[in-house]
């Protein structure tokens, strides 16, 4: 840590339910399916309102003409992030598989800094993303590559 701060704080709320599922399928041997899924709602709070800096002992500094240790900031910010994994494996036969999987995430985040009159937030606030890979495996000892 190269920065020393002592009155900087943020506080934080998450909500994260998860789902999954797993099947076998007994008429269709050797065929397996998986789902995992999640959804996070968080809403979070960081504030630098400090008239002073500290120093590694927490001991404070003269007063400062302006508030803030770094920033001055009131910042409330809500974020909303999911993620979902299907996966399809069939194993034909002993040490042989053949799996397909599918991942999708997605963030969004909205906030306000009570300190600034217009937003200046310039990253993205949005983003998704979809994965999706197949893989084959042979295995001499005849392992399968997941249970």
């Amino acid at each position: 840590m190269n920065w020393v701060y002592g009155a900087r704080y943020t506080t934080a709320n998450t909500l994260m339910p998860q789902l999954t599922y797993e099947k076998k399928f007994k008429v269709l041997k050797g065929l397996h399916v998986s789902l995992n899924g999640n959804y996070n709602f968080g809403q979070s709070y960081a504030a630098d309102t400090a008239r002073c800096n500290y120093n590694w002992l927490g001991e404070k500094s003269k007063p400062k003409s302006a508030p803030g240790e770094l920033a001055y900031t009131k910042y409330r910010y809500r974020d909303n992030n999911d993620a979902a994994n299907f996966r399809m494996a069939l194993f034909p036969a002993d040490g042989h598989s053949v799996s397909l999987s599918t991942t999708f995430t997605s963030f969004s985040r909205s906030g306000k800094d009570e300190t600034q009159p217009t937003p200046e937030y310039e990253h993205p606030q949005q983003s998704m993303k979809a994965v999706t890979g197949l893989s084959t495996i042979t295995r001499a000892n005849g392992t399968p590559p997941f249970s």
